[in-house]
């Protein structure tokens, strides 16, 4: 369902509210949106979690993660390249410094700018898999809402809530826990590689 479509069936229902909320279809929707990841995240459901698979690292420059990264799921990440079967590296720990050394890389950073790099400096092209925390992007009208309609009713009566001054973070936490809880129960296929 798209932005446009959800208010569309809002429309019924926003129709007998007062207009003195003053709020923005976008600015509650993408709240709405962000109240859903949030809880997802804090709970580290599988439904908010992406892998990154196709990130290069091949000097000491570091590389933009995804845009939408949030968090790394663990703390160890995969790493192959063209003379180095596939292994893992873990966090700089804290207090190391950068090592820009030319040689197999042991760790990998992450920069306040979410770029990743490896160090020491890699001696050829490594590529870094990894799971990560996927936080969706600020949505438009023609935008699809996220997680393929499993949230759908409940970011449209967050968005009610929101329009009606009537949001009860208990109440809509109790909502995305029901569906987080029926996902969970659900079979699950999360293989990385």
């Amino acid at each position: 369902m798209t932005a446009t479509e959800l208010l569309s069936s809002l429309m019924p229902r926003l129709a007998h509210l007062p207009d003195t909320s003053g709020l923005n279809f976008l600015e509650s929707l993408n709240r709405a949106v962000d109240m859903v990841f949030g809880r997802m995240w804090r709970q580290r459901s599988d439904m908010g979690k992406k892998v990154f698979g196709s990130l290069v690292i091949d000097s000491s420059v570091p590389v933009a993660l995804p845009p939408d990264f949030r968090a790394l799921v663990c703390t160890f990440l995969f790493v192959e390249g063209a003379d180095a079967a596939g292994y893992t590296v873990n966090p700089l720990p804290p207090g190391d410094i950068i090592d820009y050394e030319v040689n197999r890389p042991e760790y990998y950073y992450i920069t306040g700018d979410n770029e990743i790099g490896l160090s020491p400096s890699p001696d050829q092209a490594y590529t870094i898999k990894g799971w990560y925390y996927a936080a969706p992007v600020y949505l438009l009208m023609t935008d699809t809402i996220p997680w393929k309609g499993m949230f759908d009713t409940i970011i449209g009566d967050i968005v009610m809530m929101l329009a009606s001054g009537q949001v009860s973070e208990p109440a809509v936490n109790g909502m995305i826990d029901k569906v987080l809880s029926q996902r969970q129960a659900a079979p699950k296929r999360n293989k990385l590689w």
